[in-house]
């Protein structure tokens, strides 16, 4: 997953000021322990493989999410204020 931009980085902050976001993100979080569980499960390699990506892939977008307000918050720190 590529690191999102200024603007995905300040509609993720709005984002998170919402209800509605913080069900989503909860949703995210319940795929992303189905998948660790699978992964401590799993016996054949494409499975193993499948939950690894879906794994990976929830847990960048949760980072993201979670962390969208302090990367901009540095980002206008260091002087790359987003409009």
């Amino acid at each position: 997953m590529n690191p999102p931009n200024d603007d995905v980085l300040a509609a993720l902050a709005r984002l998170d000021q919402s209800a509605d976001f913080a069900a989503v993100k909860a949703w995210f979080g319940e795929n992303l322990a189905d998948e660790r569980a699978t992964l401590t499960t799993a016996r054949d390699a494409v499975t193993i493989r499948r939950a690894q990506g879906a794994a990976g892939l929830i847990d960048a977008f949760l980072s993201h999410a979670n962390a969208a307000r302090d990367t901009m918050e540095k980002k206008r720190f260091r002087g790359g204020e987003h409009p």
